[in-house]
């Protein structure tokens, strides 16, 4: 027979396992519908690389991007991720351009890097909420939001009047390297070895920063 009070801790036990079930069930169809989600995206993103110049090359390396944002949760790192995919479309023969500025959604206007290669825009980090949590749209592909498969509603490189957050201001003057140096554990080196290492580039750390370290965005103010 159970102490006094011991049946009501035991009962709080069974209450709390019960709930953990069904918060393992929840995470767990949570990710099913992102996975799905994503291959969605990529389907479309690799109908979407046949009708442009390069198209295999670009899908390649925004595919490896696109995966490791949404499989580790890595938002708010669109200066990161641009950054990497810049360097691997590089790596790759692409003449891209990597470029900083504010974007305007239909929830209002925000700090964005991105990069574009002929004119096009390839952007993986906007498909995560935002710092608030908005959602603004899916990954861009070619200019396309692949959730919605029609050319973007975003306008990048707009001109608010308000300009840049301190972050962006900071981001917008600073080389790679200068950029690596204040990033916590994962810097941009570290990620873009790695995915290159995806797509059977094979990069250093030191010959990365060589090549890239005094890299620095564009400021775009032309509301593309």
């Amino acid at each position: 027979m159970a102490a006094r009070g011991e049946a009501g801790s035991y009962e709080n036990g069974r209450d709390l396992h019960r709930a953990d079930k069904r918060l393992i069930k929840k995470r767990k169809a949570l990710e099913k519908t992102q996975k799905m989600k994503v291959a969605t995206w990529l389907n479309r993103g690799r109908k979407a690389s046949d009708g442009i110049a390069d198209g295999q090359k670009i899908i390649k390396a925004w595919e490896v991007v696109l995966r490791f944002i949404w499989e580790h949760d890595y938002a708010g790192a669109c200066h990161d991720t641009s950054a990497v995919l810049y360097m691997l479309f590089s790596e790759l023969g692409l003449s891209p351009t990597l470029n900083i500025g504010e974007v305007r959604s239909p929830v209002g206007v925000f700090d964005h890097s991105w990069v574009e290669v002929d004119g096009l825009i390839f952007d993986a980090a906007v498909s995560l909420p935002q710092a608030g949590g908005e959602h603004v749209g899916g990954p861009v592909f070619a200019s396309i939001d692949l959730e919605t498969n029609q050319k973007t509603g975003l306008i990048y490189g707009i001109e608010s009047g308000h300009g840049f957050g301190p972050e962006a201001m900071q981001v917008a003057s600073a080389t790679f390297s200068e950029y690596a140096a204040v990033q916590p554990e994962l810097d941009i080196w570290i990620l873009v070895v790695a995915f290159a290492g995806r797509i059977d580039i094979d990069l250093t750390f030191s010959g990365v920063e060589k090549k890239y370290g005094s890299t620095r965005r564009t400021i775009r103010l032309d509301g593309k």
